[in-house]
């Protein structure tokens, strides 16, 4: 059913109500005014009827003969009955019988004497007035006249018939009005539709071609202004697609994207390559169909459940990829997106890196040993002890091997850790005693530089499993970089506490402080900041610090503010710690 139907269907239908309802009220006032106009004829006539008994009444002397008398005179309207009656209500006249009448009169009649005007009512089928007869202004009987409605039926009926025949023209005209009407109506509305319908399947230069001052002008015009937005937004979004496909296309790490069913729906280039399928192909099938690995399926299910991005590293026998897996709750038609590198050649890098240091730290260690040992028994030498300046320089020597051999150790150390070849024992540790004693043993060193060290432990802190003199180490690396960086006189202050299963260590100096810009590489390995060029060293403390942090499936948390001083926080968990050679693994 069209909206022109319905439109003309819904105006034919309130029309015939408006008309038929009008039909019935006018034949309502119309009966209800015609016996109105009857009621008052019949008390006219019943009024000159009883002005003529009256009259008659004086020559005759009878309520009878003076009705009849007055009956004779042709002036009473033959639908009319009239009753005479004397004042015990006994009828004693009945203009409709000729014989002598019987009964009696109505007792509503009766109630007429004590009226002056008398008195008129009706029934279901008849209209009645009553008056009384009096003589020397004394009553002497009464009136009562009677007309039955049936005889404005003619006159009804004709008017019914005038009505609908009036009704019927005015629906008529009400149906051709309506036609012309919707017809003027639903043109424009079913040009709009198909205009709006070619502009949804994107003909964007698409116009209606009438142009009004009313609602529907209004309308046109906002489909106009719609359909050059919509131009303008398509036009923008092609041109975001074709950079958005320049740029997967253009991308070394290879593009997976997931729709919202959690089925491929887009490989880039370098996808397609490393998993020698066309993402036409791809296209709708399950991750698992196309890179059937159980760690990247896993991967994958637990960023989508947990709404995160999670990335993990995954050996192949030829190669090493780095998967990122980035889960997009937000977005309708897409789920997620995993992204793999292949980091084969820059983990082959590190390992030939750590080879060298490796192979450079035991090659110097050998001879920094021997240099050192030569400069320790020539300064025993007796001969050479009264040498004031070959002492010194002997001295210098010592020292100088000395701080090389930690800077190789430091090197080897981290040559260990990066490589994997470090191993730990884990036991149960209290950080609370392991802090107490280290920074005791430190005190010494922090003294020659007039700085004060204040610990504080709050609460009580339970053990974990850990590495104690590996711990220890990053301790006393914190210290010192601590030490190292305040200037004479500062305080450092550490602090211990044990919130939500973690235990949280805190250094905090008032020392130089790391510059902001270098604040984000302060943890990579060998960066040393512009301001510690003059600091001798590998810059490789606070990594080592870190790997050893991580070992303990820790973190930690640096922040600065030059000139103002360094905190650095370790966040050690108590529980769920997993071995280090399975993180390794």
């Amino acid at each position: 059913m069209n909206l022109r139907f319905r439109w003309l269907l819904s105006f034919l239908i309130l029309i015939s109500f408006i008309l038929s309802a009008e039909i019935f009220f006018i034949n309502i006032r119309v009966k209800k005014a015609l016996q109105k106009e009857l009621a008052t004829r019949l008390k006219t006539q019943v009024r000159l009827f009883s002005h003529s008994i009256e009259t008659n009444l004086g020559i005759t002397g009878s309520l009878t003969m003076a009705s009849q008398s007055s009956l004779k005179k042709k002036y009473l309207n033959p639908q009319i009955q009239i009753l005479v009656a004397n004042l015990q209500g006994k009828i004693v006249f009945n203009s409709k019988i000729r014989k002598k009448p019987v009964g009696s009169i109505s007792k509503t009649a009766l109630e007429s004497l004590e009226s002056i005007n008398g008195k008129t009512w009706s029934s279901r089928n008849s209209l009645y007035a009553a008056r009384t007869i009096s003589q020397f202004n004394e009553p002497v009987g009464i009136i009562e006249g009677k007309i039955k409605k049936s005889n404005l039926s003619p006159l009804l009926s004709i008017f019914r018939t005038t009505s609908l025949w009036v009704a019927a023209a005015a629906f008529l005209a009400a149906v051709i009005l309506s036609i012309v009407a919707s017809a003027a109506l639903v043109k424009p509305i079913r040009e709009l539709e198909v205009v709006t319908q070619k502009i949804s399947k994107g003909e964007w230069d698409q116009r209606v071609s009438f142009k009004r001052k009313d609602e529907l002008g209004q309308l046109g015009k906002a489909v106009h202004d719609m359909a050059e937005k919509l131009r303008v937004q398509f036009q923008e979004l092609q041109k975001e697609k074709i950079t958005l496909e320049t740029l997967f296309s253009s991308m070394i790490d290879g593009l997976i994207v997931l729709n919202k069913n959690q089925k491929v729906n887009f490989l880039n280039p370098a996808a397609e390559n490393m998993l020698r399928i066309k993402s036409s192909e791809a296209a709708g099938k399950s991750l698992e169909s196309i890179w059937p690995l159980k760690e990247v399926l896993n991967l994958t299910t637990d960023s989508l459940n947990q709404r995160k991005i999670l990335s993990r590293e995954i050996s192949l026998p030829y190669n090493v990829l780095k998967i990122y897996v980035i889960s997009l709750p937000l977005l309708e038609e897409v789920s997620g997106m995993v992204i793999f590198r292949d980091i084969t050649e820059i983990r082959q890098l590190e390992e030939a890196r750590n080879s060298f240091l490796g192979q450079v730290s035991h090659e110097l260690r050998t001879p920094l040993t021997i240099i050192k040992g030569y400069a320790i028994t020539l300064q025993d030498d007796p001969i050479l002890e009264k040498e004031n300046g070959i002492k010194k320089i002997l001295s210098s020597i010592e020292a100088e091997s000395n701080r090389l051999t930690e800077m190789v150790e430091e090197l080897l150390e981290f040559s260990k850790f990066s490589s994997g070849q470090t191993q730990l024992t884990f036991s149960p540790v209290s950080l609370s005693d392991l802090t107490t004693e280290t920074i005791e043993s430190f005190q010494n060193h922090a003294q020659r530089y007039q700085i004060l060290i204040n610990y504080q432990c709050h609460g009580e802190i339970p053990e974990i499993m850990g590495d104690s003199s590996r711990l220890k180490q990053v301790i006393l690396n914190l210290l010192d970089n601590a030490v190292k960086y305040s200037p004479p006189g500062s305080k450092i202050q550490v602090d211990l506490t044990y919130l939500k299963n973690e235990i949280i260590m805190t250094f905090s100096d008032n020392g130089y402080g790391i510059p902001k810009e270098d604040l984000p590489n302060i943890l990579q390995p060998f960066f040393q900041g512009k301001k510690n060029k003059k600091q001798k060293g590998w810059g490789l403390g606070l990594p080592i610090v870190k790997k050893i942090v991580e070992s303990h499936s820790g973190r930690i948390e640096i922040n600065s503010h030059e000139n103002r001083g360094t905190t650095v926080t370790i966040f050690l968990p108590t529980r769920g710690l997993l071995p280090y050679s399975e993180k390794l693994n």
